[in-house]
């Protein structure tokens, strides 16, 4: 068997070989989504691949398929939305190995008329009594008369103290998380809130658990209203937070835990990064002169409602951190599928800025050094990291993909993805039904349906993704090193050609058109 290789700049793509793209399996999509929502890692594949001018509906398919799975699903369904002054209140028991014996009661209502769409804010009380609070909390948002049709979400602590000896009055900590994660997952189901103006908002303990919860989710948020707290920044990065709005108040004398002084040091850290990048970190912090622990509470959310999340920036940065132990799978569009910290680093740093069709990133790890602590146990029960300095260093090995749409880049074109100074990739990218069931499944967000996405594995800096066919690199970017892969001219991967035809043999970067005879 003779081979001749001809060099090629790009290949124009074929759909599958009957000429027609193949409609998904709605009882199949269905039942994936199914066995996601019933705790099932597997991810879905297909060789459905088709044009860009049916992303639309192909995208409507899959998401009718994942809402008609959590239909069906058996759990505890979000209560109704009735209006707020009607006291609706529900009752989520949450996993037992995340926390013992947690019921999480909630108020669901809503301001305006039943016809609007509503915003939704998540309503967080301090650590008071936790009936006094929740009552607090459930009034106060009641008077709110300049936040218009908003709705409310307001929650009760499961758990009001400690139990076998662990402090479970935080909003923060994983058997919460399970809620919030549950509460946005169904909420996008909900055709009466806008999942684009989505918020946290809290009153001291309440405020600490609002801007931990806001860098930790801040890609499904459009603000955080913080009153009366002061987070360390080791727990709540502020990098997280270049999209999402911050709008802050704390008293000049609440000086307990350092709450003015924590407030401040947000201040400057987002000040010094929207100077960096004018296009984001917007926020609206304000110590309160002459006030301590009580303050305005009516301020906050009307502020908050003027903003709208952008579900796909094209500016992201994301600090990588667990929060109570629990990492996140995935921030706007970036996916984590192997994460390896590099040594001395505690966290991994992503930074991604796409400009036309050519996407820019920069991978990595974070270390802490602590250089003022307050330890007093008398007070808090964990220590607060007033100061500390960060150290990077580039991430050399680790996996994670890029999701993309049309708000990202024009798919119609080659897109070119360059990872910690090197290209890694160049090609025009196929629009596929995997793609789009597994970011739904990942994001359970509406406005993340991702029709096509790139793989980067820093361990080789390469990168793959669907292609419908690929563009060539220059010979500097090539590794000889590489595996090599083959494709056929449906830019479907195969094992190794054994027919008569022409193929594509790609090693690296570079890529060659191969004719067997």
């Amino acid at each position: 068997m003779k081979s001749s290789i001809i060099s090629f700049i790009a290949l124009s793509f074929a759909f599958l070989s009957s000429g027609q793209t193949k409609e998904p399996d709605a009882a199949m999509l269905k039942s994936h989504f199914s066995s996601v929502l019933s705790g099932s890692n597997t991810q879905f594949t297909s060789d459905i691949k088709f044009p860009i001018s049916e992303i639309s509906t192909i995208r409507t398919n899959v998401w009718t398929a994942w809402t008609e799975a959590n239909n069906e699903f058996s759990e505890e369904k979000l209560a109704k939305l009735y209006p707020i002054t009607d006291g609706m209140v529900k009752t989520w028991q949450l996993p037992a190995e995340l926390e013992p014996n947690a019921k999480m009661p909630y108020l669901l209502g809503y301001k305006g008329k039943k016809t609007d769409i509503h915003p939704l804010i998540i309503f967080l009380h301090g650590s008071g009594p936790k009936d006094d609070e929740w009552n607090l909390c459930k009034s106060e948002c009641t008077k709110f008369i300049d936040d218009g049709a908003a709705a409310y979400f307001v929650p009760q602590i499961p758990n009001g103290g400690v139990v076998d000896g662990v402090q479970y009055y935080r909003w923060w900590q994983k058997a919460k998380q399970w809620a919030w994660e549950k509460l946005i997952r169904q909420i996008n189901l909900l055709e009466n809130i806008d999942v684009n103006m989505l918020y946290f908002a809290g009153i001291s303990e309440g405020a600490y658990g609002s801007q931990r919860l806001g860098s930790f989710y801040a890609d499904y948020l459009a603000g955080i209203g913080p009153m009366a707290g002061g987070e360390p920044l080791v727990n709540a990065p502020v990098e997280n937070m270049r999209n999402t709005f911050i709008h802050f108040r704390t008293g000049s004398l609440d000086t307990s835990f350092y709450r003015s002084q924590l407030t401040n040091a947000l201040k400057d850290s987002l000040n010094i990064l929207q100077e960096k990048y004018p296009d984001g970190y917007v926020h609206d912090i304000e110590i309160l002169e002459g006030l301590g622990h009580t303050i305005p509470y009516n301020k906050t959310t009307p502020e908050l409602i003027k903003h709208t999340r952008n579900p796909n920036p094209k500016h992201v940065s994301w600090e990588d951190y667990p929060m109570d132990g629990n990492w996140r799978k995935g921030f706007f569009n970036i996916q984590v599928t192997r994460r390896s910290i590099p040594a001395q680093c505690e966290r991994v740093y992503y930074e991604m800025d796409i400009e036309g069709n050519n996407i820019t990133m920069r991978v990595n790890g974070v270390h802490y050094q602590t250089t003022d602590i307050y330890d007093n146990p008398y007070q808090y029960s964990d220590d607060l990291v007033l100061n500390f300095n960060r150290h990077y260093a580039t991430a050399t090995s680790g996996e994670f993909k890029v999701y993309l749409n049309n708000d990202l880049v024009d798919l119609s074109k080659p897109v070119t993805l360059t990872v910690n100074g090197k290209k890694v990739f160049n090609g025009k990218l196929q629009p596929n039904l995997a793609d789009m069931v597994n970011s739904t499944a990942l994001f359970y967000d509406k406005e993340r349906v991702y029709p096509t996405h790139i793989d980067v594995n820093l361990d080789n800096m390469t990168a793959d993704g669907p292609t419908s066919g690929i563009d060539s690199l220059t010979a500097d970017d090539a590794d000889e090193n590489a595996p090599i892969e083959y494709y056929n001219l449906q830019g479907i991967r195969i094992e190794k050609p054994t027919e008569k035809g022409i193929y594509i043999r790609r090693q690296g970067s570079k890529a060659t058109k191969i004719a067997i005879h």
